[in-house]
């Protein structure tokens, strides 16, 4: 009974992260699967259990066996919840920054709008990831050569 609500629990959140996350989903959901194959499945469903065939019940092996996987699976634990909370940090980080981007294409469109130019999203797009890294001499005259050899339709 405990572990269907877990797992209702753990479906809906997993529906809810697919909707929000946009193109992030395709590297989100497949990654936290992975982890969740690698620290919880693997361990705790195929790897003690086979072990505890092998040995006898009332020996000492079999209790130095749980006393080692008890220990095992917790520091496996640990680790696969300290890189879950890098991915997601990382995947976070990424929409911030996406979100940071679409402002500033905005806010360039309008500007650009009250100068009577119209620029598409994916020009000012361009423009703005142009400026985001260094910007060199080279850079500029490649932007400029893109411009004008019309790589880029001004017109949205």
């Amino acid at each position: 009974m405990t572990a269907s609500v877990f797992f209702s629990i753990f479906l809906a959140v997993m529906i809810e992260v697919k909707k929000r996350s946009g193109p992030y989903h395709k590297f989100f959901i497949p990654s936290f699967i992975s982890l969740c194959w690698i620290f919880v499945v693997i361990p705790f469903v195929v790897c003690i259990p086979l072990l505890a065939i092998l040995f006898n019940h009332d020996a000492e092996k079999f209790v130095s066996l749980i006393k080692g996987s008890l220990t095992g699976l917790a520091f496996l634990l640990m680790i696969g919840v300290t890189i879950l909370a890098i991915v997601v940090n990382v995947f976070f980080q990424k929409l911030e920054e996406e979100k940071l981007v679409k402002f500033i294409v905005r806010y360039l469109q309008k500007i650009l709008k009250q100068n009577a130019v119209s620029a598409g999203n994916d020009v000012v797009r361009r423009l703005v990831e142009y400026f985001r890294r260094k910007v060199t001499m080279t850079d500029m005259e490649q932007l400029k050569k893109d411009l004008i050899e019309d790589k880029f339709p001004i017109v949205p």
